[in-house]
């Protein structure tokens, strides 16, 4: 017959149990994860001036959603920015989109060469 280990009772987690290097150090790095990233709002004019399209459209972006946000936003308007704010969405999320992998393992032109040459012409089969 087998002899079944014991394990020790359960019992209430007080506070400062378990609190190491190593426990601090993992709920510091947790919370680093889910802090939200600041972003530094860049005017259109310098989004403009900088030649990065991607950034221009998040500038756009920004100004649409305080738009949005404004109360004073009458109905067409509030349409309007709304189907500009769904637009630069798709916009952004195409650059964002990573690029189609290429097959760039050998020469295409070497590849048509060495491609098996079709039937002979048969007039018979006319």
């Amino acid at each position: 017959m087998t002899e079944w280990k014991r394990r020790p009772g359960l019992r209430a987690v007080m506070d400062g149990d378990g609190e190491g290097p190593a426990t601090t150090a993992r709920a510091r790095k947790a919370q680093a994860k889910l802090a939200p990233q600041k972003v530094t709002p860049v005017s259109v004019t310098a989004a403009a001036r900088s030649g990065d399209r991607r950034q221009l459209l998040v500038a756009l972006q920004a100004v649409v959603a305080r738009a949005l946000d404004d109360p004073a936003t009458t109905g067409p308007a509030f349409a309007a920015l709304i189907k500009q704010s769904r637009e630069l969405s798709e916009a952004i999320a195409e650059i964002d989109r990573p690029a189609p992998e290429r097959d760039t393992s050998g020469d295409w032109l070497q590849a048509i060469r060495d491609r098996p040459t079709a039937e002979p012409w048969d007039e018979s089969m006319i």
